[in-house]
């Protein structure tokens, strides 16, 4: 309350006290074209963008590596660690990838068409690639006996691959429509 409160005060006294000068710059004439254009905006790739994406990516590739080399003893391991080590390859690729078209896009200071190309690609054939293992039960542990061996949890319960299935496509859909969101709005080569 304290917030809304002094600010509005301060700026209700900035409006009505201020200098001559200073009121008509507050409330002088505007239009609609004095608006950033959205196209621009699509086409930047800003820092903080950037930083989220690659530190994100980073953190799940961490979590990877750290499944896949074994959790000790009073964790759940839910990653397989039998995945052959090319799968493994493979699924850290897709996100260094990832990582790689962010910090490029954003050096370059916008997307262009081959960066989102690149970045489709990786988002689909990761999915793809993600869901094959998990339906063929080369992803992930049987999460019921993990729990019971390092919680005492029943192992009455089922983990439905269908509805994990669907999550991996969700996410990998939602960067592959933002791709192609990032192709509409890039800027040529």
């Amino acid at each position: 309350m304290h917030v809304v409160f002094w600010t509005t005060l301060v700026f209700a006294v900035a409006e009505r006290y201020g200098s001559p000068g200073d009121q008509r710059g507050l409330v002088g004439e505007w239009n609609p074209d004095e608006l950033a254009d959205p196209a621009d905006r699509a086409r930047r790739a800003s820092l903080a963008e950037m930083l989220f994406e690659v530190v994100s990516t980073l953190v799940v590739i961490g979590l990877c590596l750290w499944q896949w080399g074994g959790v000790g003893p009073h964790a759940v391991q839910v990653l397989d660690p039998a995945l052959a080590l090319g799968w493994q390859a493979i699924i850290i690729g897709f996100l260094a990838v990832d990582v790689l078209v962010t910090v490029a896009a954003w050096a370059r200071g916008g997307w262009s068409a081959p960066l989102a190309v690149v970045s489709l690609v990786s988002a689909v054939v990761s999915g793809v690639v993600l869901v094959w293992l998990l339906l063929t039960d080369r992803l992930l542990t049987d999460l019921p006996a993990q729990f019971h061996e390092t919680f005492g949890w029943s192992r009455d319960w089922s983990l439905s691959m269908a509805a994990v299935a669907v999550g991996i496509a969700v996410i990998c859909g939602w960067e592959a429509v933002t791709a192609l969101r990032r192709l509409r709005d890039s800027d040529p080569a």
